[in-house]
């Protein structure tokens, strides 16, 4: 199911945090970004695409040992994370929902990798826990994890490169393992980056997920060819079925379908491993004349699920074989504007799910010469409209319902102010809203360095809309207040 993207958040050592656009959430990808890095140039967003190929640049160590180098290049991100919720969850039609309104978690995340200008092996995961009820349990599965809950240990990336293969004009990379996989070039809202599984147990709060893949990336001059097989479906992690987070919905990736224990039962099938479920994915991105693109073949498992009756009172969640084909731009005007836009063509296999057509543009203006008597250093403004077209209704039999209410791009608009005024302090505010439906949300957050690394972040999110329903209507009991601990090493 779809999210709106509030953007991953990931700091590095030394990063304030500030106001960041937000993709908020829906249940597939694309997923929300939470939070943009500071320290990242909004105004070049190929980067993201690039940083993924890039090869290992560092200086000869001599005969520095390679165990050496996974202690060395050790980074990691450690939080204590409390919530608290206005209201209790509506339980009409889910009275065994969990009504607490007060939870605590914590998250260690760890990051290394060892090797040489030719080669490098690669690993990221994290350990974490917390008081809501039937979120956690067990620790990662090797190779597919069939469950949707989050796990106490999960080895998150496990992968190996091989960099700098010289390949006629150009330079050939290989990487081999598990490990996120990126696509789009949108700022706020990519509806091509959904080719990674999701952990959306908190929509507001989502994670990444690396998923196996084999992968080529052939680089020369300015652009950059890259083919991958995904021979490994990785199913997101939603909400446990007594969360706050259904909403009365039978299930999270179909909002306001109503919940009948007694009526109905929602199973879910998820894509065995073989061959008939591998997917393959192309791309050439690159630069002319100042114009950032990316064009973008995919043909395998869709990201968003659908629904066919097994019985009167089963309902199974398929995922259907796509054909996607995504494309986008990006380009700097008069120095302090940037536009982009972005777009895909969906076309399901035997009309398992709607045809359609999903496009975003918008823009960003950045401001760095704020008057002196406001002792800030910058500020950022980023706004987006998403828009879908159905080419095509899901007819094939006995599928009784689409992707279409999950989806999110059919009628949005996104804005996000990004506004740092020191080292120390930084603030975000970020809307979605679901123009046709009065549908809205407003994240709203604020960042404090105490010490050297060391952080709190204080959160505020709002949801409304007309029905229950609706993308952020439906969590109009779940208004909260956040706050953070969080430790940069």
């Amino acid at each position: 199911m779809m999210i709106v993207r509030t953007l991953g958040f990931r700091v590095a050592l030394g990063i304030v945090m500030t106001l960041a656009a937000v993709e908020v959430a829906l249940a597939i990808p694309p997923a929300p970004r939470t939070t943009r890095d500071v320290d990242a140039d909004s105004f070049d967003l190929l980067d993201d695409l690039d940083a993924e190929t890039a090869a290992v640049a560092e200086e000869e160590t001599g005969d520095e040992n390679l165990l050496y180098k996974v202690g060395r290049n050790l980074t990691g991100r450690a939080y204590l994370r409390g919530q608290q919720f206005f209201e209790h969850p509506d339980t009409t039609g889910l009275p065994t929902m969990d009504r607490e309104n007060s939870f605590g978690e914590m998250r260690l995340e760890l990051e290394t990798w060892t090797g040489t200008r030719d080669w490098r092996l690669g690993a990221s995961g994290w350990v974490q826990g917390g008081t809501q009820t039937s979120t956690y349990g067990g620790v990662t599965h090797f190779l597919q994890d069939r469950q949707s809950k989050r796990r106490y240990a999960q080895l998150n990336e496990i992968f190996g490169q091989i960099t700098g293969i010289d390949a006629g004009p150009g330079q050939l990379d290989v990487t081999f393992g598990k490990k996120i996989f990126k696509n789009g070039i949108a700022t706020l809202y990519s509806p091509g980056d959904r080719y990674s599984a999701t952990d959306f147990t908190d929509p507001m709060d989502t994670h990444l997920l690396g998923v196996w893949q084999l992968r080529t990336d052939y680089a020369w001059e300015t652009f950059t060819l890259t083919a991958a097989l995904l021979p490994v479906y990785q199913r997101a992690i939603e909400p446990h079925s007594n969360s706050r987070w259904l909403a009365n919905s039978v299930d999270f990736s179909f909002p306001g379908q109503p919940f009948d224990p007694t009526m109905l039962r929602v199973e879910t099938d998820v894509p065995d491993l073989g061959a008939d479920n591998f997917s393959y994915f192309g791309r050439l991105s690159g630069t002319i004349r100042g114009w950032d693109f990316f064009v973008a073949p995919y043909y395998g498992m869709s990201a968003a699920f659908v629904q066919r009756q097994f019985e009167p009172t089963v309902i199974i969640k398929d995922v259907p074989h796509v054909f996607n084909l995504s494309a986008g731009f990006a380009t700097v005007l008069f120095q302090r504007w940037q536009f982009h836009g972005e777009m895909l063509y969906s076309y399901a296999r035997n009309s398992e799910d709607d045809d359609y057509f999903t496009g975003v543009i918008g823009f960003t203006y950045k401001y760095d010469r704020l008057p002196a008597w406001l002792r800030s250093e910058w500020v950022e403004f980023t706004i987006e409209y998403a828009g879908e077209k159905i080419l095509d209704d899901q007819n094939a039999p006995g599928f009784v319902n689409s992707s279409v209410d999950a989806r999110l791009g059919r009628n949005n608009l996104l804005v996000g102010l990004l506004y740092k005024v020191n080292e120390d302090l930084s603030f975000q505010v970020n809307t979605a809203n679901q123009l046709e439906r009065a549908d809205h949300l407003l994240h709203a957050e604020a960042k404090y360095q105490i010490h050297e690394d060391f952080f709190f972040i204080l959160g505020f999110d709002e949801f409304s809309g007309e029905d229950n329903d609706t993308f952020y209507g439906r969590w109009e009991r779940n208004d909260r207040v956040t706050g953070t601990f969080e430790y940069i090493f």
